[in-house]
């Protein structure tokens, strides 16, 4: 997982070692800062997941858009 690139992107690549992912992690920051014109950013964050006593893991992106999110089966708002 990577932050600072201010998108949200997942990235999957599968080789003869195994099925790996990248993933951007969106910002929470503003996006129409002063300094920038036209910022193609995306705010939101990733939550992950493990099994208990594995090494199994999940990773889920979660957008903001609007000031909202939807996430667990529940719409969260600002």
């Amino acid at each position: 997982i990577s932050g600072h690139v201010h998108r949200l992107g997942t990235h999957w690549r599968t080789i003869k070692r195994g099925t790996f992912v990248w993933m951007e992690n969106g910002c929470l920051c503003d996006l129409h800062p002063d300094y920038m014109r036209n910022a193609n950013w995306q705010q939101g964050f990733t939550v992950g997941y493990r099994s208990k006593g594995s090494m199994t893991f999940r990773l889920a992106q979660v957008p903001i858009l609007e000031q909202r999110i939807f996430y667990n089966d529940e719409l969260w708002k600002a």
